[in-house]
């Protein structure tokens, strides 16, 4: 049988690759009870993915549970993204963020919602009286 010529698939580069992927607990404990491990995993991983609903539920977490205030999330936040081995659309979630510390009586699910009509161009259509207030007709 013939050697098939190695053929790199996604699938392989990502095994192949030091990455990895968190979820929100390494977060919030990295913030709430200064856990390391999101820092050992800067350190010692090319590459740590963090999509971006996990940063909505860290928002969402820190805010109702931990009690904290918008800017000591936001702060947070953009440290972690400023690594450069932090995989996000860090652009969006910048944008996400900024309308975040705007608009303090929207969820941080609400501001997204604006920013994705934004850059896509889009209108948005809601029942939400406070999300309502926002939207330009």
């Amino acid at each position: 049988m013939k050697n098939k010529p190695k053929n790199d698939t996604l699938k392989d580069k990502i095994r192949m690759s030091k990455g990895v992927v968190v979820d929100t607990n390494i977060l919030i404990r990295a913030l709430i009870d200064e856990n390391a491990e999101l820092s050992k995993l800067i350190a010692n991983s090319d590459e740590v993915h963090i999509p971006l609903p996990i940063f909505f539920e860290t928002v969402f977490v820190l805010e109702k549970f931990y009690k904290q205030p918008r800017e000591t999330i936001i702060d947070y936040i953009f440290t972690i993204v400023s690594y450069e081995n932090i995989f996000t659309d860090k652009n969006s979630l910048k944008e996400v963020l900024y309308t975040y510390e705007r608009k303090q009586n929207l969820s941080i699910i609400d501001c997204f919602l604006l920013t994705y009509a934004k850059i896509y161009n889009l209108k948005v259509k809601t029942l939400d009286k406070a999300l309502k207030k926002h939207l330009i007709n």
